[in-house]
């Protein structure tokens, strides 16, 4: 698959990942939250597949349509949910322990990380887990069936609905940022080319939704929607 196919794919991902993304949003308002999550699950499958594109992309790996296929038509659901957090968790992986701390020196201010790297990799893992579940979520309040489930009180599916709204739009914010990095060419010099990188747009709309996280009653509602969806 040629780059500017790639990179017009990742355009309509992230372009449908926002259209369903405001759907959701308006549904959300209106406080009819099952039909929201169902609509931003499938926004948060779209930016997973946009993301899956763009790391592909940045690592200089192959294409090809087989690659797109399985996102579009073989894919499993479960493994277009949780794609985001398996792309980060190879992007640590891959990642040399000098690299780690020149990112976690440079981002103390911004995003403060005490965690080692075999700590960030332990948490990607969890968040993994638990978003397995979004799948089983989106069953239990999307289709009718005949063991009738447990019902989900509004107050917990507002916190559901908040987690997937705020993770779609990391997820969006974070695939932007891979774009203009991809379109970056770099100085040889880390620190001077970290400091360029924060001057992108991508990379304040990532600073905003940090800032945004750690405000107490949106930390709150996370905690609680990450709870719910761990014992599903």
């Amino acid at each position: 698959m040629e780059t500017s196919d790639v990179i017009n794919l990742i355009q309509n991902c992230i372009s449908n990942s926002e259209s369903k993304l405001d759907s959701a949003q308006i549904l959300g308002k209106s406080e009819k939250f099952e039909d929201a999550i169902t609509w931003i699950i499938i926004a948060y499958e779209e930016a997973g597949k946009a993301d899956f594109l763009i790391n592909k992309l940045v690592n200089k790996e192959t294409i090809s349509d087989s690659d797109w296929d399985s996102l579009t038509r073989g894919g499993s659901h479960t493994q277009k949910l949780i794609m985001y957090y398996e792309n980060r968790k190879k992007t640590f992986e891959m990642m040399s322990d000098s690299d780690f701390q020149t990112l976690q020196n440079h981002y103390q201010q911004t995003f403060p990380v005490n965690h080692s790297k075999v700590q960030v990799l332990e948490e990607l893992q969890k968040t993994i887990d638990f978003f397995k579940k979004l799948n089983n979520l989106k069953k239990t309040i999307t289709y009718v069936d005949k063991t009738e489930n447990e019902k989900l009180s509004k107050n917990e599916l507002n916190a559901i609905f908040s987690l997937l709204d705020f993770e779609t739009r990391k997820s969006i914010s974070l695939t932007k940022f891979g774009l203009e990095t991809y379109s970056y060419t770099p100085t040889g010099n880390d620190s001077e080319d970290l400091k360029e990188l924060d001057k992108f747009d991508s990379f304040q709309g990532m600073v905003d939704l940090q800032k945004e996280s750690q405000i107490p009653s949106t930390a709150q509602k996370f905690t609680l929607a990450k709870s719910l969806l761990q014992n599903m």
